[in-house]
């Protein structure tokens, strides 16, 4: 049997890439917006981009839902402090989670 080995990680080398949070779920099952349940003490949404900043992207889009201000409105002081944040709106999250990759305006 051929052993596989793995190459060490260079840590001087800035990391080189980017973070895509797919948001723009409508959480019709749960009947409230998933991205605001709490968890340690914060919006999940902001522990899930607080837990993205941690890896040092060089960028980080949040794709969220249209007509959800309660949403943009938690991320907003995130995307203030942060430039590599950017959010985007998927003007049809009811078409499903894939739309969310390519349907998004900008």
């Amino acid at each position: 049997m051929a052993s596989t080995q793995l190459k060490p990680i260079n840590l001087s080398k800035p990391p080189n890439h980017a973070v895509i949070i797919l948001a723009s779920g409508l959480s019709l099952r749960l009947g409230q917006e998933k991205q605001l349940l709490c968890k340690d003490g914060e919006p999940l949404i902001c522990f899930m981009t607080k837990l993205a900043l941690s890896t040092k992207p060089q960028a980080i889009i949040i794709v969220i839902p249209d007509n959800q201000p309660s949403i943009a409105s938690v991320m907003n002081e995130l995307a203030f402090q942060y430039s590599m944040i950017q959010m985007v709106v998927n003007s049809t999250p009811e078409i499903g989670m894939a739309y969310s990759l390519f349907g998004f305006d900008y």
